[in-house]
């Protein structure tokens, strides 16, 4: 626990002031990402010693909680941020930010309905958030409730038209509701924003896929592979999609490619498709999942 190393101090409250604010100016989570894990611990050590140092105020506390749940999801420490977020709520009880980044924190714990909680609450406090929108918006893709992941991810995109995140979001969802050409719209809308969006390309050529247009979503992965050239998925149903044309060869080098990235990429394809698939049917259809994951396994 990092809590265990800290300990109370008495500063000057200009020189804490100071440090507090400069900690929450330059902190995010991008950041944080960047660190190690000791510079992460020292940060979150530092940030501690503030929060406790008496001369401090509540104001500057709750930001500095928030920065530590940033700093603690950033190592995966889900629970120990919910912690800090909460004891941030505490000071504050309408912190938008703290919710919603609590309903990011249960939503990485699989906790989606806890999640959508937190972000209701947020919303109720500040109903234009476009992070609590889309955050909603993934946890209800994750309970398999499309229809109403949609909803949120428009409310996303009526607050910031160009947030390419919940165009491609939208987009993951209409593909998973089988309603592929709008999907392909709100993917075109998400590389508009962002042409180098790889994660945008890919899914625009799984649905070109679906729709047995197999050129064009060759021509989508390429462009995947462009921005991302180590994009094992992209290079696997690439693959699919040149075996499709009868490009044997051609498939196969590309699947192989795939595999050299990722040797467990065949395995982790077939429980996706399990996955997905589970969300939006019902039993009966077990046999033909099974015949699904089994053509795609001979195909390496």
């Amino acid at each position: 626990d990092w809590r265990s190393n800290t300990f109370q101090f008495k500063s000057d409250p200009e020189l804490v002031a100071q440090e507090s604010s400069r900690i929450i100016q330059e902190g995010n989570y991008e950041k944080y990402l960047s660190l190690t894990s000791e510079e992460k611990r020292q940060k979150f050590l530092e940030i501690q010693d503030l929060i406790e140092d008496e001369n401090n105020t509540d104001e500057e506390k709750r930001k500095l909680l928030l920065k530590q749940g940033l700093i603690l999801e950033s190592e995966s420490k889900y629970e120990e941020a919910i912690y800090a977020y909460e004891k941030a709520i505490e000071i504050k009880p309408n912190y938008d930010a703290a919710w919603y980044n609590k309903g990011y924190a249960l939503s990485d714990l699989g906790r989606y309905e806890e999640a959508i909680a937190a972000y209701d609450q947020a919303l109720e406090i500040k109903p234009d958030d476009h992070y609590a929108w889309i955050g909603k918006g993934y946890a209800l893709s994750d309970l398999g409730r499309y229809e109403e992941a949609i909803s949120a991810y428009e409310k996303a995109i009526e607050i910031k038209p160009n947030y390419d995140a919940a165009w491609h979001s939208k987009g993951i969802a209409l593909e998973n509701l089988g309603r592929y050409e709008e999907a392909i719209s709100a993917y075109d809308k998400a590389l508009e924003f962002q042409p180098d969006y790889d994660a945008a390309w890919y899914n625009k050529g799984n649905t070109l896929r679906n729709l047995d247009r197999h050129e064009q979503a060759i021509s989508a992965y390429d462009k995947a592979l462009e921005f991302q050239p180590y994009f094992d998925e992209a290079w696997y149903f690439r693959g699919i999609a040149l075996i499709k044309l009868r490009r044997f060869k051609e498939g196969n080098a590309s699947i192989a490619k795939a595999l050299e990235i990722n040797p467990d990429l065949a395995k982790e394809i077939s429980s996706k498709i399990i996955k997905n698939l589970l969300t939006k049917i019902t039993w009966y259809k077990l046999k033909e999942i099974f015949t699904k994951v089994l053509r795609i396994i001979r195909l390496r």
